[in-house]
């Protein structure tokens, strides 16, 4: 595992993550990021991540990406979601958030998951944002929100409901 400089990357988005000092911001070099090392991240503190060319996160179909804990905000600009799942009622969406999450300039597809691609119970923020082909066990589909929900030039596409082409809701 490198050092985390630019020369020294780390080797895992997670690694990073639990490394990094509150207020910190990971690079994500271009790349696709997949696996246990690169998923279900549970954030603790204030991050943000973006990316340093074209970046892509591939749940594989089993694995969900952030838990956003209370007290705690994430930032993720410019990343490509792919094929996020989950099956678990304790993590209910692809990104889980209790804290305050903002979302910029991202794209989500094929998530497919207990409620939503989204599943908000603090602050989400989502901007020019991307969400399509997605589907859920119950009827969110793409956002659940019990919390504040912002959202700006986004599109929410596209999302199907247990495998039935039904509008988005």
């Amino acid at each position: 595992d490198g050092i985390g400089s630019n020369d020294s990357p780390f080797q895992s988005i997670k690694h990073a993550a639990d490394i990094a000092d509150n207020n910190s911001k990971i690079i994500l070099k271009q790349g696709t990021y997949s696996g246990s090392l690169n998923t279900n991240i549970n954030i603790n503190k204030y991050l943000t991540i973006e990316t340093q060319g074209d970046v892509t996160l591939n749940g594989e179909g089993k694995n969900y990406f952030f838990k956003v804990n209370k007290d705690s905000s994430l930032i993720l600009n410019n990343i490509k979601f792919i094929n996020g799942y989950t099956d678990s009622y304790s993590q209910l969406g692809a990104i889980k958030n209790q804290g305050k999450l903002l979302v910029n300039n991202t794209s989500f597809s094929k998530m497919d998951t207990v409620m939503s691609t989204f599943y908000n119970e603090g602050e989400l923020i989502i901007d020019n944002t991307i969400i399509s082909n997605s589907k859920s066990k119950n009827i969110a589909k793409s956002i659940t929100n019990l919390g504040n929900c912002t959202i700006s030039n986004s599109k929410l596409n596209d999302a199907i409901q247990n495998d039935r082409d039904l509008p988005n809701i």
